[in-house]
């Protein structure tokens, strides 16, 4: 993507236009799907904020665009990539930086979320809400969600302001440091989406290659000895490949990933 036309700083976002971006956030997965997953709902709690930094069409045009790319994590803490991906805006860095810091933001912070929040903190209030309902206690339920909403609006809110103020004074000497920022950024970005291709598809093979009174496994003797993940790797590459470069449609590359997943499991190859 092309830098923003209009280079003048935007105005400081105050705390209510923050606070609307985390009221908003609570719909994030409503428009879950599993092209883009959350995006739909990051565009939407954003939009408010956005409308505020851009006054160029042209500008909100091409930051709508940018945050309608793939994105997810847990629904508590995706307000923490927000913070600095506005802070970012409202300075205007390049569009590919604001695109790396969201990316590097999200996967670390799922997995924050899901450990503290959903294997942590929630069983445990849900085990005090069961112990005082075992009891006959009336108030075990309205104990379970108030805590869980003081819990879920002290981090949503909380992560928001936080990551806005921080990421501001990060990134006030932006342009000094764009460069730099922008590779490392970009280098992390990839470590995170190289992590979630071997999290995210899972694919193996069973064939094995005779070699005189040998039985070569292909996939625990070659090609985990080349690269662990490496079919993954491939598919993810040439589905990049099929819809950056030849413009396929995703849809269609989901109908054509879903056949083949399907023969191959067929004719036993995968």
């Amino acid at each position: 993507m092309s830098d923003f036309i209009d280079q003048t700083e935007a105005p400081e976002l105050t705390k209510a236009d923050l606070n609307k971006v985390c009221w908003r956030s609570m719909l994030l997965n409503t428009s879950f799907n599993y092209e883009r997953m959350q995006a739909g709902g990051v565009l939407y709690s954003m939009l408010p904020a956005l409308k505020k930094i851009h006054r160029n069409p042209d500008d909100l045009k091409q930051s709508f665009n940018l945050h309608s790319e793939f994105f997810n994590t847990n629904t508590f803490v995706p307000t923490f990539a927000f913070g600095l991906a506005l802070a970012a805006e409202r300075k205007k860095a390049a569009p590919d930086v604001i695109r790396s810091i969201k990316i590097s933001a999200m996967a670390p912070m799922a997995g924050l979320g899901d450990s503290l929040l959903w294997a942590t903190a929630i069983p445990i209030i849900a085990g005090i809400a069961a112990s005082l309902a075992s009891h006959g206690n009336v108030f075990a339920p309205f104990f379970y969600l108030i805590s869980f909403f003081v819990i879920q609006f002290s981090i949503r809110f909380g992560l928001m302001h936080f990551a806005y103020k921080n990421g501001t004074k990060a990134f006030a000497n932006i342009r000094t440091v764009s460069e730099q920022l922008s590779r490392t950024a970009t280098i992390l970005g990839m470590t995170v989406i190289g992590g979630l291709m071997a999290s995210y598809i899972s694919i193996t093979t069973p064939l094995t290659l005779d070699a005189g009174d040998m039985v070569v496994k292909l996939q625990s003797d070659l090609l985990d000895a080349v690269m662990p993940n490496l079919l993954p790797a491939l598919v993810a590459a040439t589905v990049f490949y099929a819809v950056k470069v030849k413009k396929a449609k995703p849809l269609m590359m989901i109908g054509i990933i879903t056949v083949l997943s399907i023969v191959g499991a067929a004719v036993g190859i995968v």
